[in-house]
């Protein structure tokens, strides 16, 4: 399905719409920090050879903070928080739905008459 020219040209323009939604960008990394897969980097790990630079390019690394290799041929790698993700995703979210609430709000206050034309 995705391989035809006008679902292809639909994913294109949701990127677009996102890349130039900084909000949506926020989202969607924390999301991907939240709930991505680790499968690629285990797939770095544990490659019996050395991967080609295109093999790697292709890996989602996404949630990798840092890679370390050690003097002695050890491999130390450092995930983002998962947790600390969570929150900001739970805090993004809240501060999302609170901004709405609060501009339905102040949209419903300008909008009601009152009878002596003052606030009470």
């Amino acid at each position: 399905m995705l391989r035809k020219s006008v679902y292809q040209k639909m994913v294109a323009d949701y990127r677009q719409a996102l890349q130039n939604e900084t909000m949506a960008q926020v989202k969607t990394g924390l999301e991907r920090l939240s709930f991505g897969r680790c499968n690629d980097v285990l797939q770095l790990l544990l490659a019996e050879e050395t991967l080609t630079s295109c093999e790697i390019q292709s890996l989602d690394l996404y949630s990798v903070a840092s890679i370390k290799r050690d003097k002695n041929g050890g491999v130390e790698i450092h995930f983002a928080d998962r947790q600390k993700a969570l929150c900001s995703l739970y805090e993004f979210s809240g501060d999302a739905a609170g901004n709405a609430a609060a501009q339905s709000l102040l949209e419903a206050i300008v909008s009601t008459p009152t009878e002596g034309g003052d606030l009470e």
